[in-house]
């Protein structure tokens, strides 16, 4: 870094600290970005009162929202080669059991999108 800021712009304290704080900035986490557009990557379809199945944006079942007396409990469901259901498996298996107050779409999308990536 010393080398790039004495060969591009000069040797003085200020131009290093500028370059240095370039790269901080372009280095920082690029979702802190308030620009980028707000999705819906799960979507939530009511199977009866007590149940709510949650699906990727591409269609991928990842499990079920169920209510157990005055909660609402996030079931995984992952799925094997051939088809067979895994209870507890998929890609939000470290969410299994997670409470939610409600199946509100933006609550469990906060709760659970975060981990599809």
């Amino acid at each position: 870094m010393r080398s790039l800021a004495k060969s591009r712009l000069g040797t003085s304290p200020a131009a290093f600290r500028a370059m240095h704080m370039v790269f901080l900035i372009y280095h920082a986490a690029p979702e802190t970005n308030v620009n980028k557009p707000q999705t819906t990557p799960l979507t939530l379809t009511e199977v009866n009162p007590n149940v709510v199945s949650i699906h990727t944006a591409g269609g991928a079942h990842v499990g079920n929202l169920k209510r157990i007396g005055a909660v609402w409990k996030f079931k995984a469901v992952g799925y094997e080669p051939d088809g067979a259901v895994v209870p507890g498996g998929g890609p939000l298996t470290g969410q299994h059991n997670a409470v939610l107050a409600s199946p509100d779409p933006q609550a469990v999308n906060a709760l659970l999108a975060p981990w599809l990536g």
